[in-house]
């Protein structure tokens, strides 16, 4: 756990040393030594695991239990179905890809894509959040 928290202070290091502007909320990230400590107060959930579906399912249900039911799910996949990664969910029309382009700290697009069980309350949350923090969100239809 302690290696994960000092990676994650090392990337806050990083942001800071990047000059990402301050209102990308740089000051408000933190560590947390569980899961659930991560997530149990989030108002949106950012997954960047291994590109598998299996792999994402797993992570996603994990979350799924320890989030607030209203918590907005959000998958970085370039390339996966939305609709197929929250297939197990409880939940699924919370859940939406939102792909950083990279460099994420130097190109602000961020693509958001809905799979076809998203409700229509997720995608305009993530738009405003990430619009909020400097980003430049992009609607995908496919």
């Amino acid at each position: 756990i302690q290696t994960g928290v000092d990676c994650a202070l090392g990337l806050v290091k990083f942001l800071r040393d990047a000059n990402v502007p301050p209102g990308a909320s740089v000051g408000t990230i933190s560590a947390a030594a569980s899961l659930e400590d991560a997530v149990k107060d989030a108002e949106f959930v950012f997954e960047a695991v291994f590109e598998s579906v299996e792999v994402k399912q797993k992570v996603f249900g994990e979350i799924e239990a320890l989030c607030r039911p209203d918590a907005i799910l959000c998958t970085n996949t370039s390339s996966l179905s939305v609709t197929e990664i929250a297939s197990k969910l409880k939940t699924p029309e919370r859940m939406i890809a939102a792909h950083f382009i990279g460099p994420a700290h130097l190109v602000p697009l961020v693509e958001l894509c809905p799979g076809n069980a998203s409700g229509p309350g997720a995608a305009p949350k993530v738009h405003v959040f990430l619009t909020s923090c400097g980003k430049k969100p992009i609607f995908m239809k496919k």
